[in-house]
């Protein structure tokens, strides 16, 4: 049997992105969705389907999902999930070190939707009152699907006690959620530029995109080809978005030879951010030309 849930009923609108219409709901691209599990229930042959509702997600290449919050059982679950139980510790019961699985980054290598996010199974036994045995499973499965929202799902559930034929159903309580958030991607603006050499210096931009929600940081570097020490300064730190943030940029001394020395180059680049993923155009080429 399967009880439908309430879905979300808001999120913060963290990017000015896409409007869409989702049967006549409009719905908002942002960086972050959360699902509000909250009063939803599950035990026996009775699953819960929840949703994002009117905020989704863009395409991306990766997503983090968190699933926090606590439950409580009722009827002979009761006695062993009381009031307050962490979710964590529910599925410690069921299977140890299955917690893990609360959160997590899924790749998502095409940058396509519908892609799955979460998927994962558990089973095991665990005491309960009276010196009894319950057998225990069931399913955690979330996913992205065509147009942005968040689906989860808590599916194939059983919990039973021989000679009992109902033994309680589980709840989530209020602040029980599932925050699903798209990675953010850093990358150059452009994967090649010019400069003259007699510009004085050159101002790189690095881009943030899909996901402002958060404070990311990359670290960048540059490396000489054609181009020498003569031409210009090399250059190494670390560039920190703050939320909201879009595009940071930093400076590269460019040096006035005399003389022609006709076009050179040198290389830039971007290593992996803190808590994001870089773009296409994490290598940058620079090339100098002849001032006129």
């Amino acid at each position: 049997m399967i009880r439908p849930i309430a879905f979300l009923r808001g999120a913060s609108v963290c990017l000015s992105a896409a409007l869409l219409l989702l049967g006549g709901v409009s719905a908002f691209a942002v960086g972050t969705a959360t699902v509000d599990l909250g009063g939803a229930t599950f035990g026996k042959g009775i699953d819960s389907h929840l949703s994002s509702g009117a905020t989704v997600l863009p395409a991306a290449s990766a997503y983090d999902y968190v699933i926090s919050g606590t439950v409580h059982g009722t009827g002979l679950l009761s006695a062993i999930l009381p009031n307050g139980t962490q979710l964590s510790a529910l599925l410690e019961k069921i299977q140890s070190g299955s917690s893990s699985a609360l959160e997590g980054t899924q790749a998502n290598p095409g940058g396509t939707l519908p892609t799955s996010v979460v998927n994962r199974s558990f089973s095991g036994n665990f005491p309960i009152a009276g010196g009894l045995s319950a057998s225990a499973s069931m399913q955690i499965v979330g996913r992205v699907t065509a147009t942005g929202q968040i689906r989860f799902h808590v599916v194939n559930v059983d919990f039973s006690v021989p000679g009992f034929p109902e033994i309680g159903t589980v709840v989530f309580e209020p602040g029980a959620k599932v925050v699903v958030s798209v990675k953010p991607v850093v990358e150059f603006r452009v994967a090649a530029e010019s400069v003259r050499e007699n510009a004085g210096a050159l101002v790189v931009r690095v881009r943030r995109k899909l996901n402002t929600d958060t404070s990311v940081t990359v670290h960048y570097s540059s490396a000489p080809a054609t181009a020498s020490a003569s031409d210009f300064d090399a250059v190494s730190g670390d560039l920190t978005f703050a939320p909201g943030e879009v595009v940071k940029t930093f400076p590269v001394t460019i040096k006035n030879r005399p003389g022609a020395q006709g076009n050179r180059i040198f290389r830039l680049r971007l290593s992996p951010p803190s808590s994001g993923i870089l773009g296409l155009f994490s290598r940058e080429v620079v090339t100098i030309t002849d001032a006129r």
